[in-house]
This record gives structure tokens, sequence and C-alpha cells, in this order.
């Protein structure tokens, strides 16, 4: 355990005296990461949460942001700090069995190998986190107190959490840091306290908690703002966490009441909003270099993306173009295979099972780009033998104000593929909707083995039409259909599809 008096040490004898304004052209830009163990997006609709309430206000946000597949402390905490997914950090459970933070290191070894001359802090409360991650990148601060020894009581000032903002929030008053991280671990705690009884939302007990986690957000904040160099400065805020949880499962389940997270960016600079599509915990590494000026390096191999710089929203339907989002598996990396490796949500697809999106030519005999087609990734129906499915929804009510009298057509187009002999296959529906009721669909039929020769492939299908009179939605759904023959190749569902195309016209 480490206490405040050894705090106050380093603050004595690390020399780095008060932070000081110096004159520039540009404020110094400054980074807070805030991590909150198990927080539910919809607990921050409560009103329970009004600093963190703030900072959503002035900047970036989504409560629909996707966590890791294994919804595990072990894998978010290393995913939060290290800005790559568990395939690489190889931290997908609680054992901390094998990590790779010698390869994929915490941030701020990350930002001192840029930027040598900048100084870090680091507080949290997780013994096994503290030894193998945080301290081989050797803060300039480093804060830590052991989750274990202050667990009788989450809601006095001298839990683990309470006493890491306090000595935190000293360094922050006083140091010249340039990148500060705080890991939050209590409310979990809360959570899954009387055998995970207080893990949702509404439950009273975590909404309390949520309210104290929300103060001692305040407090580092109020550090902040209480710095002497304040003005010269312009603070970075990231906050979020790693997986969301359900009354009486807790969390660690690929399912979207464990997976769904919220994520915060905000700050003098972000471009205000709602985050489309939703983003993950491994952009908030990018962004954070990003903000201090600090390009990523190629060798370090991180998956995330910068958010905050431009506004983000769904594409607005327009005739002639492609109204699938996302169709061509394409806007995040395809994992290497599916078994043993992240199954992250699909980014602009409701995703609520295991369809993930697999790299071409990956392990386990997965298919090598299609002639002239595919890419990097295609969708793949995952790692469980049953049926998956993604699904979006299209707005198209005003699309009809340039058809007139001549209607609309729609066509409907993709690759869909299999492994082998398999009879696993993709198919995709547009379903037609006017408010509720279907007013007809679409299909493109999943192709057989027989149709593929036996071979891993795909074949292009295409299906056209009239759209129906009066349609104001359209439903994308593809489907990876697993029929039961699934013992040839490890018990997964290969189903694949790659390249969707939706498209209206005017009719001729």
């Amino acid at each position: 355990m480490r206490s405040a008096w050894l705090v106050a040490a380093v603050l004595a004898t690390s020399g780095a005296g008060c932070a000081t304004a110096t004159p520039r052209d540009a404020p110094s830009p400054k980074v807070l990461m805030i991590f909150v163990d198990g927080l539910i997006p919809g607990a921050l609709l409560a009103g329970d949460t009004p600093r963190i309430d703030a900072l959503i206000e002035r900047g970036a946000y989504s409560l629909a942001a996707r966590a890791e597949s294994t919804t595990i402390s072990g894998s978010g905490y290393s995913t939060f700090l290290c800005g790559v997914h568990w395939d690489k950090h190889g931290v997908p459970d609680n054992a901390f069995a094998a990590p790779r933070y010698d390869r994929y290191p915490h941030v701020a070894k990350l930002l001192r190998e840029a930027r040598p001359d900048a100084r870090t802090a680091s507080a949290q409360m997780w013994e096994p986190i503290e030894r193998l991650l945080v301290a081989p990148a050797a803060p300039d601060f480093d804060v830590f107190h052991e989750y274990d020894d202050y667990s009788d009581d989450y809601f006095d000032e001298a839990s683990a959490d309470s006493l890491c903002v306090r000595d935190l929030a000293t360094v922050l008053r006083a140091e010249d840091v340039d990148l500060a991280v705080m890991m939050f671990g209590e409310l979990d705690g809360v959570g899954h306290s009387e055998g995970n009884a207080h893990y949702f939302a509404e439950d009273p007990l975590y909404r309390r908690m949520l309210a104290k986690v929300d103060r001692e957000v305040g407090a580092l904040l109020d550090a902040i703002e209480a710095r002497e160099s304040a003005d010269a400065e312009d603070w970075l805020v990231l906050l979020s966490s790693d997986h969301g949880g359900a009354k009486g499962s807790g969390h660690g389940q690929n399912v979207p009441a464990h997976r769904t997270i919220p994520l915060v960016v905000s700050g003098r600079g972000v471009a205000r909003g709602e985050i489309f599509p939703p983003p993950q915990p491994v952009d908030l590494v990018p962004t954070a270099l990003a903000h201090l000026g600090v390009s990523p390096r190629p060798e370090w191999d991180l998956d995330g993306v910068v958010l905050g710089r431009a506004p983000t929203r769904r594409p607005e339907p327009r005739l002639g173009e492609n109204l699938i989002f996302h169709g061509d598996a394409e806007l995040e990396r395809g994992f290497d295979g599916v078994v043993g490796v992240p199954d992250a949500s699909i980014a602009g697809w409701s995703d609520p099972g295991w369809m993930t999106v697999v790299a071409y030519g990956a392990q386990g005999g997965f298919p090598a780009p299609p002639d002239g087609r595919g890419g990097r990734g295609f969708f793949c129906g995952g790692a469980r033998p049953a049926a998956s499915s993604i699904e979006q929804t299209v707005d198209v009510a005003r699309l009809w104000d340039a058809a007139g009298e001549r209607g609309l057509a729609y066509e409907l187009s993709g690759l869909l593929g299999g492994f082998e002999a398999r009879s696993d296959a993709c198919r995709l529906l547009a379903v037609f909707l006017a408010g509720d009721v279907e007013l007809g669909r679409a299909e493109l039929a999943p192709p057989t083995p027989e149709e593929r020769g036996g071979r891993t492939s795909f074949l292009f299908r295409r299906a056209e039409g009239p759209v129906p009179a009066g349609t104001e939605r359209i439903v994308v759904r593809l489907e990876a259909l697993a029929p039961g023959d699934l013992g040839g190749s490890g018990g997964r569902n290969d189903g694949y599809a790659d390249d969707l195309a939706l498209v209206l016209r005017v009719a001729r």
C-alpha cells in the first residue's frame, strides 16, 4: 500500500515545484484519463452525476460505446491503458497469465518514448495492474492504494478510490503533469455485492456509489482548475469503462448489457455531440496522444482512432448511394480468426451476439479476398456454433420527395460465402416498414455448399425491385445461419459476407 506521506515525499523531492504558466502562442496540452470500473451507461441518465454530465455536455460522447468482448476487468483495464485489443495485450481475464505489456505498454511509456520530457501520473488500486503494467511504465507520480485493504466500506473517505483521488488531486494541483490517469474500482465492487444484486442502473446502492464517484471526479477537475498555470493549459478529459453489467449476472458475458459502456471526450477544442459510430476504449490512447502532439509510431501497432476532432453522425440517406453503413467490413481491423481472439461489436451495426469481422487469410482456413473484391476483412458468423445476426435501420421517408409518381426502386447486393462443404451461410434481408407494419422484403439467399463447389469462397448475389409505396424505414439484417453440421471447423459459425449494398433510385 502506498500512503499519502509517500506521495508527499515524492512531491517534495521531485524538484518540479509548482506548475507555472509559460508564455506561448497556444495553451499547453494536458490529458486526464478517468476509468470507472463497471459504469453502466443508463446510470448516467438518473441525475446523480452532475460533474460527469457537464463533461458530456461540453464534449463528444457515446452512451453506446463498445467494450471488449470478454467484459472482464483485466481485459478492460489493459485495453484502456494500452490502446490495443486483448489479442495483442494478452489479458483476456483476471489471471494475467501471459500479458504482453512489454510489446504493448502503458500509455505513459508511449508518451515518454515520444517526448522524454513529458511528466505522467497514475492513481489506481489493483495490484496486478500496478505491478505488471503501471510500475514498468515508471510514471513520475505513482499513487497506489490496494483495493482489498479498504473493501470493507466503499463509501468512507478511507476507501482505496478516495485515497487515490486525494493523492492524485494533490499532484494535479502542484505539479507540471502532462498526462494523468485515475482508475476507479469500487463501483464494480458495489455492483457485485450480495451476489450481483446491485449491478443495474436503477439500483439505489449502485447510484449512491456512482454519486460518490462523480464527486471524486469533481475533485480532480477542481484540482486542475486550481492550478496556477490553468489559464495557459488545455486539458482534455477522457472517461470510459471496461464493461457494463446486469442484475444477477454482473458481467463477463458477450451480451449487450455487459459490453455497452459510456465514453466521453471533453475539452475546449472537442467537436461536441454524440459519436458515431459508437467508439471503443482502444480509441482513448490515440486520442490522448494526439492531443499531446504525438503521432502514434507504426511499431506501437495501436488499434484505435482519434476521437473528437470533427462532428460525427450517421450519413444522410441519398438516392443512388449505398444506404448500408459499414457494409464493406473495412472500418476497423479484422481479427485473426474467431477462436481465442476478441469479438468487437461491429461499428455502425446493432450487434447483439457473436458475429464479428475477420481478416482475410486469418488462421483457421479463412478465405483469401475474392478476385477484384473484398479488402482487409469480412463479416463472419463468429466463435459460437449458433446463428448470429447484425442489423441497422435506414430512414428513407424523405427520399420519396424526389420520386414523384414514378416511385422508388431498390438494388440489394453482396458477397455471401462459407467454409468448404459446410452449410453455414449468410443471407441478407431488407425489410420495408411503415411504422411497425412490414410492407415487404428483399432477400439475398444464402449460397449452398454445392453452389460454392465445396470450396471456401464467396458468391455475388443481387436482387432488385420496387420499393413498396409508403416505406418509411428499411431494416437491413445480415444473418449467419448455422444449420447443424458444426463439427468440422472448431464449432464456429462459418457464414461469411462482404461488400453489402442497398441502393435506392427513382424507378424507371
